[in-house]
């Protein structure tokens, strides 16, 4: 009877003791639409005006980008650089917009593997079938038993936008109408093949942001193990000011700051309470550039390539190693996957930060 007591004590002191040295693990990807790396390091270093996002970095791994055309800067998809210059936009030829970008990070295929060209229903339904063989970490985590969870307007997840539905990459991993010209998850769904948790606000509405913190701070608080959020108001200024250091676009950056820093907050609560560890990702789909009357993003080589890139570790002691460059965004896909131990199909992604000591 003694030994019987003594024996189960000694398995509740293991399992304890492996609990402390393997807390649970869950990750968030954070998106910021149309944000240039270069206006982002500014906005950090310089102008010493987005905290939260550079305690990130202090604490993580990043990736600099003083100028267009530093060597440390991450940069997105290839775009045009895989073929020519394109002759005609908006023909499906391969560009730096929205959903190519999109497409990369979560599978971590370049745009001539994940074929998605644009952002319209044509040259976005590629993403169907070559999904099957690049799946989106979403799609491969969820199969393994994981939660997801995915918030985001348009070319993102599909939403309403205007008077109409703006079709999103991510559903199109669960298939599409040709008939509709939509995929197949409708644009209010609260779930879909790839995800357990779907949230799309409105992209018009001026508060979409403050709409998906809400909701990114209830998915902290639930059982969500790889949540990703996309803010679009920096995309959105930059349409309308330019990607570049003008003051309105530098606010949108500042702004998006004091959003992240809530979300922030709000995992320390949850480790605190949990005794959780958090993977943070933190990068773009696209830069942007200026134009005349505002900005745009599609066939500028460097300012349309420059993207943020962050990898950080709160609430366990791993030390992240340095970066491996050159860094893209499709490094989101193999370095998420690592951090669950489940296999990376990315054809051109690599894992960053995470030594092979750092997974399960």
């Amino acid at each position: 009877m003694e030994r019987s007591v003594l024996s189960l004590l000694i398995l509740v002191f293991v399992t304890n003791s492996a609990f402390a040295r393997h807390p649970k693990r869950r990750a968030l990807v954070l998106g910021i639409d149309g944000c240039m790396g270069t206006q982002l390091h500014q906005r950090v270093w310089q102008d010493q005006q987005a905290p939260h996002i550079q305690k990130l970095m202090i604490q993580g791994k990043f990736a600099p980008c003083q100028s267009p055309t530093d060597p440390r800067c991450a940069r997105a998809q290839s775009a045009f650089r895989k073929t020519r210059a394109p002759s005609l936009l908006w023909n499906c030829e391969p560009v730096w917009v929205t959903s190519p970008g999109w497409a990369s990070v979560l599978t971590g295929a370049d745009v001539d593997h994940h074929g998605v060209t644009d952002n319209e229903h044509k040259c976005q339904k590629a993403f169907s079938s070559t999904t099957q063989k690049y799946p989106t970490f979403f799609a491969t985590l969820k199969n393994a038993g994981f939660k997801t969870a995915a918030g985001g307007v348009s070319a993102f997840l599909t939403s309403k936008s205007g008077s109409s539905i703006g079709t999103g990459i991510l559903d199109y991993e669960c298939g599409h109408s040709e008939e509709k010209e939509l995929p197949n998850v409708a644009f209010d769904s609260n779930k879909s093949c790839n995800l357990n948790y779907r949230f799309t606000p409105t992209k018009e509405d001026d508060t979409k942001d403050e709409k998906l913190t809400d909701w990114l701070l209830a998915m902290i608080a639930g059982d969500a193990d790889v949540i990703m959020g996309v803010l679009d108001h920096v995309d959105s200024i930059g349409h309308r000011h330019g990607f570049s250091a003008n003051p309105e676009y530098m606010a949108a950056i500042s702004a998006a700051d004091s959003l992240i820093g809530k979300v922030l907050a709000a995992i320390e609560e949850t480790m605190r309470q949990r005794g959780e560890t958090w993977l943070l990702l933190l990068s773009s789909d696209h830069g942007g550039h200026k134009t005349a009357d505002g900005g745009g993003h599609a066939t500028v080589v460097d300012e349309d390539e420059v993207v943020p890139f962050v990898v950080a570790v709160l609430g366990e002691d791993i030390k992240l190693k340095d970066l491996d460059y050159p860094v893209r965004h499709m490094d989101v896909n193999p370095t998420l996957l690592k951090w669950f131990a489940q296999p990376s199909l990315a054809p051109d992604g690599k894992v960053q930060g995470l030594a092979s000591m750092s997974v399960p």
